[in-house]
């Protein structure tokens, strides 16, 4: 379901076995949790609710206002796609769920130049699934301020330039901290999929030379 809905959303998408590793990034504690690819993983706080493979995600202010609705934003843009999920049956329709990762996904993907590189239009594309592409698109002005930073490149350049907040949010871990290590990790996940992608004929060969350029940037 994830690379036929992918193909079908995404088509021609140079790298297909990332979308596998954002949702084991996003549904896994540990790969032997029983929460890992599983549709009822769920995230919940007085604050905030994520569901699902892709952890769609609504939050609220600390009144009881609803802060955002991410959702309900995709069913108004996406309406004959995302008709049937809701969010009283959105833990037990993991197609829709997957659909509405893709969706959300892609949305921050083709806003990005294509002057940029493919491999830092992917990271940003990524921060910005978990962040919001507002704030990645201040975190690149700020870059464009900083002395000796790109803002058409991820590692060591734009993931240096956080706008978020740095007080912790989760244990020992800031909203800059999450946002940074969502890339990394989702990074490295990638080459493993993308090898089961390959025997599959989901990939091609000619994917690798992204999939070296992303380890190598991964590891610094």
């Amino acid at each position: 379901v994830v690379y036929k809905e992918s193909v079908r959303l995404l088509p021609n998408f140079p790298l297909y076995s990332y979308f596998p590793a954002l949702i084991e990034h996003e549904s896994c504690i540990t790969l032997c949790s029983k929460r890992c690819w599983n549709a009822k993983s769920r995230l919940k706080t007085s604050r905030e609710e994520g569901a699902g493979l892709g952890q769609i995600t609504r939050a609220w202010y600390k009144n009881g206002k609803l802060r955002f609705d991410t959702l309900a934003w995709l069913k108004r843009k996406y309406r004959k796609e995302l008709k049937d999920l809701t969010w009283k049956n959105i833990y037990n329709k993991p197609n829709l769920q997957i659909r509405a990762m893709l969706l959300l996904w892609r949305n921050n993907y083709y806003r990005f130049p294509k002057t940029i590189s493919f491999v830092n239009r992917l990271a940003f594309s990524d921060v910005s699934y978990n962040q919001g592409f507002y704030r990645t698109y201040r975190d690149r002005q700020l870059c464009k301020l900083t002395k000796n930073c790109n803002p058409k490149v991820w590692f060591n350049n734009v993931e240096k330039t956080c706008t978020a907040s740095h007080k912790y949010l989760y244990g020992h871990r800031s909203p800059c901290d999450i946002s940074r290590h969502h890339v990394r990790d989702v990074f490295t996940r990638i080459p493993k999929y993308y090898f089961y992608y390959l025997t599959k004929g989901y990939d091609k060969w000619s994917s690798v030379i992204y999939v070296i350029k992303i380890s190598n940037d991964v590891s610094g």
